[in-house]
């Protein structure tokens, strides 16, 4: 792997120390530092790569398109936020691409594990006993957002946290590998606090995942499953509009309920607005308009900001990931992703708007060097 040196043991370390200190910082609202670290990972990322050797052309068309279609409507000098955001999802791509070969030494990954435990345990102490105590169990206060822009947000990092501990904890025995369990279980209710439904059931679907990996002794899902999970979010949308949403009576008299329609939320409205807009985002998308616009759907927000091409391109590089992670690393490090994936289907943050996502996308499977230890 030509480009392993510059996703090097040391590279992904430095990347894991990003991911901690923006996490806390963020959370204990120190702003400043947490924008540099966004900046320096975004330029570290786009470094590494290019100094690479090694571009996989499907990144690079993705890439261009979604560079060509944040200024075909000019330039808004007054908001940087405009191109940093397509700066973070082309990060984000880059390291979906990169986490299929990345290989750390199981050494180093114990020592980010380290890090995430520590991590963890500081968010446990602050929300139970410190700062970010609430009373959402008493149900006064709704959702918890831990100084995130919204509960979605906080509920998405959460994911990925428990994610990794869980991970974790197979590298470790005994006591160690108990006390990664039992954070990990302490960090569940607090992603259900934020009422981030969609992350809670990615957390279950790892868990899932992870049992019948143990229990079954899978080594390999067919590719039509990973094909699956990887346009999920594009299955539910089309389920979603096109058979509860156009046949909500038929519905309501099969369970004999009423009133299915205004339990439907606000997914309904925007999802239609994506139906209604199609035409107009189909080639190259409307980023100016939506690239600060909540579709609610991963796969969508894609569409809709960079066009129905970039799309294609954006789900062959999942798949791929999928597929790679599986044959040549490990199934427990493609189903983390998948994990990831899954909270695309009621929600975009997984591609957009949070930075720093793509370091967790990065990270996660890099630990696939691991696996002869988890097998044990």
């Amino acid at each position: 792997m030509r480009t392993s040196k510059y996703f090097s043991d040391g590279v992904i370390l430095v990347f894991a120390a990003c991911v901690v200190f923006s996490f806390l910082f963020q959370i204990f609202k120190i702003t400043a530092p947490v924008n540099i670290l966004y900046i320096a990972s975004l330029l570290l990322v786009l470094g590494c790569y290019s100094f690479s050797g090694c571009l996989n052309k499907i990144t690079l068309t993705l890439g261009s398109i979604i560079l060509f279609s944040s200024v075909i409507y000019g330039f808004n000098f007054s908001n940087m936020d405009y191109y940093t955001h397509a700066l973070i999802t082309l990060c984000i791509f880059i390291c979906i691409e990169v986490s299929s070969y990345v290989k750390i030494q199981t050494h180093t990954f114990k020592i980010i594990a380290t890090m995430f435990l520590i991590t963890a345990i500081i968010l446990l102490a602050a929300y139970y006993f410190g700062p970010l105590k609430t009373t959402y169990f008493d149900y006064t206060i709704g959702s918890v957002s831990l100084n995130f822009n919204n509960p979605n947000a906080a509920g998405l990092w959460l994911t990925c946290l428990f994610i990794m501990l869980l991970y974790s904890s197979f590298l470790f025995t005994s006591f160690k590998r108990a006390l990664y369990i039992g954070v990990a279980i302490g960090i569940l209710p607090i992603v259900l606090a934020t009422q981030s439904r969609n992350s809670f059931l990615a957390c279950i679907f790892f868990v899932i995942g992870i049992i019948a990996i143990k229990v079954f002794k899978v080594k390999r899902v067919p590719n039509w499953v990973l094909l699956i999970l990887t346009i999920l979010p594009l299955i539910v949308f089309v389920f979603y509009m096109f058979v509860i949403v156009k046949n909500i009576h038929f519905w309501e008299d099969i369970f004999a309920l009423e009133g299915i329609d205004k339990g439907l939320g606000t997914r309904a409205g925007v999802w239609q607005n994506v139906i209604d807009n199609f035409g107009e985002c189909f080639l190259l998308g409307n980023y100016y308009k939506y690239y600060d616009s909540q579709m609610h759907n991963s796969l969508l927000t894609i569409f809709c900001r960079f066009g129905a091409p970039a799309t294609v391109l954006a789900c062959v590089l999942m798949y791929q990931a999928l597929k790679k992670l599986q044959e040549n690393s490990s199934l427990y490090a493609a189903i983390s992703l998948a994990a990831i994936f899954f909270t695309g289907c009621f929600e975009a943050s997984v591609f957009v708007g949070i930075a720093g996502m793509y370091l967790m996308l990065l990270l996660i499977p890099a630990c696939a060097s691991a696996e002869t230890d988890m097998q044990q």
